[in-house]
């Protein structure tokens, strides 16, 4: 994507996809088979279990709310694009998890800070990509 926009890449550990500890490359199957109930807690998206002793989603959304606060102060102005997991993309959906009104609220900020740039860069990397500019 960078050189088809001939911009850096940037690799940022933030945006890496969340640690399942011992549940990785394990089936729905058998972890059910080896810990019963806590897929269940996994789907129904419980703040504080850390599966197969990874990454809560406390911490997950942690981590991405940090990166979001350095993404709506992204030097450069030029095109940007985030290439990440479905879980890091559904995080910054929701960041940080609820009860912390302060946080999520500057995350929310940074966020639509984000996007606003995110749009607008989105022409300019069309542009780059298509030589065309964008129709209204």
């Amino acid at each position: 994507v960078g050189s088809a926009l001939g911009v850096p890449l940037h690799l940022d550990a933030r945006l890496r996809e969340r640690d399942l500890g011992y549940w990785s490359g394990l089936t729905s199957v058998e972890i059910v088979a080896r810990w019963p109930g806590d897929l269940a807690r996994l789907r129904a998206r419980d703040p504080e279990l850390q599966p197969g002793g990874g990454e809560s989603l406390r911490a997950l959304h942690a981590r991405v709310a940090e990166f979001v606060g350095v993404l709506s102060r992204w030097p450069g102005g030029g095109p940007l694009a985030i290439v990440t997991h479905a879980g890091i993309l559904r995080a910054l959906g929701i960041a940080p998890v609820p009860g912390n009104a302060a946080a999520r609220s500057a995350t929310i900020e940074g966020l639509q800070q984000a996007l606003a740039l995110g749009d607008a860069m989105q022409s300019a990397s069309r542009a780059a990509v298509t030589g065309e500019e964008e129709r209204l």
